[in-house]
């Protein structure tokens, strides 16, 4: 049973750097974990996310449950992931999260800038083709292609394909 008495906030160990990679789908992993040595076992724990460091910085989602413990856990030491509310909540861009974790009881423990997540789900900007010409006949050996460059705000254009072919 739950102590009624737990005074004890939960904690939390910040093993998670910021994710470096840009995700344009939800699959990353995070190691947070978490312990509770109050006797009221852990609840939950919930996200916000910022535009910058600071937790009282431009608020993108504020205070969203990430994460319901299994019953009757003290310590939580799993990888976690972000759930879908919370994926679908941040901006293409860096995040930063903090975190408050609850106990049983209610008592909480807040961590600030613990990590952040790089999402871009923007596709970049479509090249023109500029010379040659598209659909142009030649009987030159080497043809130089140029084309306008692709821009891509956040992770950048990584490479160009171009096909040639006459069975479009």
């Amino acid at each position: 049973s739950l102590d009624k008495h737990d005074i004890i906030p939960p904690m939390y160990a910040d093993n998670q750097l910021g994710d470096d990679i840009w995700r344009n789908v939800n699959n990353g992993s995070y190691n947070i974990t978490f312990n509770d040595t109050g006797g009221s076992y852990l609840n939950k724990f919930q996200v916000k996310v910022t535009s910058a460091s600071n937790i009282t910085s431009e608020t993108i989602l504020d205070w969203e449950d990430n994460f319901i413990f299994p019953a009757q856990t003290n310590s939580y030491n799993t990888l976690w992931t972000l759930n879908s509310t919370v994926w679908a909540g941040l901006t293409d861009g860096i995040n930063y999260f903090h975190i408050k974790v609850f106990d049983g009881v209610g008592n909480t423990t807040v961590g600030e800038n613990l990590f952040y997540v790089k999402k871009d789900t923007t596709a970049p900007t479509i090249p023109v083709l500029t010379f040659p010409l598209n659909g142009i006949s030649t009987n030159s050996v080497n043809i130089n292609f140029d084309w306008s460059d692709s821009q891509d705000i956040f992770s950048g254009v990584n490479f160009y394909q171009i096909i040639v072919s006459t069975n479009i």
